[in-house]
């Protein structure tokens, strides 16, 4: 059988109406063994096949919830444990002081996905190499005015607990996001220490404030640390209110819906360009035609994208006007008519203000999904994976990977205190399927 019929023949294997975390393993011990076939090829020959591969594994991701998204590229799981004190998956969300915003979708990305941070957000989180890297995207919707850490900050923390510590954190935004002008402001474009403080179920204190308006949704990256533990998460946001009902912000919020598994929601994210398109048309079709255009009819930070290519496109003038951009696009008489720009340049500016917005809304999902995927597996995690199939008997484990295995356990029964050997004797009682579980758990940690 060529690679091609066993990639198909995997695919089939992925859509049976109800799939088990036993078949999930299975499945991915046979992708791990036809991607050691593709490296065994000649190299030019490997990457149409690769490709055709990662898309038959986007059939074998499952959604791991009912009503949101919750994905986990690593292993068939959800993203995280539950942080006990809050009830909610251990990642970093917004909020107001009172409200935390939904996470609509929470996705934990292959530690491969690295490649597709940017730079920025890299230099400030520094040396990687010895610490413990969360990888996140995440959708969220609702109130989006402060950086709420506090389910990823305090993992353990117990309902009744009392615990605070300060926390180095700070976003790095791509489009709809700025620096608060009051309050507390969480660092923009760099780390600082925030105070995180989980009490009464609460989220405390009022800070880590950031700036979000004029756009039907925004993203930024985001970065927290804490001891030997490092996050860094690409955040979309859908704020409440009349700007969730614009286009863009309607198509990101249905990808997610339906979705059995990660090639649902890729396939969904396409209508997103369709909305960009649909935005920008009247624009389009009001310059073509020759008719004043009315830049009204767009949201703000839509508008600021437009004028920022217009300034590129005619060199980044720095000295001509203080709003070059803005004065040259709209012509407007504050600046010297040999600057305006004519239609080609407007259609132009639009249509690289579209791009980079596809670019910032959708391309840059599916290289952190699609392209950045566990294809081939450590020996650890193999010996892990295979251990659950029938996880019985661990005595095919290290001892370092046994205890990998039962603190997997500890997390998954909600991290309780007083007996230092649940996790080993929590683990030898529960049914087979809560075993492969904590193995998995396991497996996605050890590299």
């Amino acid at each position: 059988m060529s690679i091609l019929d066993k990639i198909s023949e995997l695919q089939l294997r992925s859509q049976t109406p109800a799939v088990n975390i036993f078949q999930c393993v299975e499945l991915e011990l046979v992708i791990h063994r036809i991607a050691l076939e593709i490296l065994n090829l000649p190299e030019e020959q490997q990457p149409p096949l690769k490709e055709a591969l990662e898309r038959a594994r986007s059939f074998t991701i499952f959604n791991q919830d009912q009503t949101q998204l919750h994905l986990n590229l690593i292993q068939n799981l959800a993203p995280t444990p539950l942080c006990p004190f809050y009830n909610k998956l251990r990642l970093p969300t917004f909020s107001n002081y009172g409200v935390i915003a939904a996470n609509i979708t929470s996705i934990r990305l292959d530690p491969s996905a690295i490649r597709f941070v940017p730079r920025a957000v890299l230099d400030a989180a520094g040396t990687l190499s010895e610490k413990e890297v969360d990888l996140f995207l995440t959708v969220t919707e609702g109130p989006v005015e402060n950086l709420c850490t506090h389910p990823w900050a305090h993992p353990y923390a117990l309902p009744g607990d009392d615990v605070t510590t300060d926390i180095p954190m700070g976003i790095f935004p791509e489009w709809g996001f700025s620096r608060a002008q009051a309050g507390a402001p969480v660092a923009v474009n760099g780390i600082a220490p925030m105070r995180v403080h989980s009490h009464h179920g609460l989220y405390s204190p009022n800070n880590a404030h950031l700036q979000f308006h004029g756009s039907p949704c925004g993203t930024t990256w985001a970065v927290t640390a804490h001891t030997h533990r490092i996050a860094l998460t690409k955040m979309v946001a859908l704020p409440p209110g009349r700007e969730t009902e614009h286009p863009i912000a309607t198509a990101l919020r249905e990808a997610r819906r339906g979705c059995r598994h990660l090639s649902d929601y890729l396939a969904k994210l396409e209508n997103v360009r369709g909305a960009i398109d649909e935005t920008l048309k009247p624009l389009v079709d009001a310059i073509t035609s020759q008719d004043v255009p009315d830049l009204n009819l767009l949201p703000t930070s839509i508008q600021h994208l437009i004028f920022k290519h217009t300034w590129t496109l005619h060199g980044e003038p720095r000295d001509i006007h203080c709003d070059f951009g803005r004065a040259s696009f709209l012509r407007d008489p504050s600046l010297d008519p040999a600057h305006y720009s004519n239609e080609e340049q407007r259609l132009n500016a639009i249509f690289s203000a579209a791009e980079e917005l596809k670019a910032l809304l959708v391309d840059s999902q599916i290289d952190l999904l699609l392209h950045s995927q566990p294809l081939v597996r450590s020996d650890r995690a193999l010996a892990l994976m295979q251990c659950a199939r029938e996880p019985n008997d661990l005595s095919m484990l290290s001892q370092e990977e046994r205890n990998a295995v039962y603190g997997a356990t500890w997390n998954l029964a909600g991290c309780p205190r007083g007996n230092l050997h649940f996790g080993e004797e929590t683990f030898h009682a529960w049914p087979q399927e809560q075993k492969a579980e904590a193995l998995l758990l396991a497996a996605s940690k050890l590299r």
